[in-house]
């Protein structure tokens, strides 16, 4: 499995790294294996997905140059079926709706961290059955 992590802050994409390490075995089937994308601005999460083509995006909505939300869009523009979860400091209820319409598969805040792997075993445990 290919998760890609889209933050500009590189303790934070370490953090999230760390995190999918420790817990990769609760969401990933039978013995497949776990390979981090790491990316540090939208645009490069844009050239690095066509590249890659990770299982789930992991993304922040501040960054530099162009924030989550438009990164998304453009990422979805190119694979309507992408997989992309929000990890981001700034929870209002209008990103929470603006996040929500893109038909992302959810919203994790980094004030509590504790929900990206249940989040991403039920999303994959739900690829798996399809």
């Amino acid at each position: 499995m290919k998760i890609m992590i889209v933050d500009d802050h590189a303790g934070m994409r370490r953090l999230l790294g760390n995190i999918l390490t420790l817990g990769y075995k609760d969401f990933l089937i039978s013995k497949d294996t776990l390979e981090l994308v790491e990316c540090e601005s939208g645009e490069e999460a844009i050239e690095q997905y066509s590249k890659t083509k990770p299982d789930f995006v992991l993304m922040d909505y501040q960054l530099t140059n162009m924030n989550g939300i438009q990164t998304t869009e453009c990422i979805l523009e190119k694979d309507a079926r992408a997989k992309i979860i929000f990890v981001t400091s700034y929870d209002s209820p209008s990103l929470r709706k603006r996040i929500k319409h893109l038909s992302t598969l959810g919203f994790i805040s980094k004030k509590d961290l504790s929900g990206i792997i249940p989040m991403l075993s039920s999303q994959n445990h739900k690829t798996d059955t399809l």
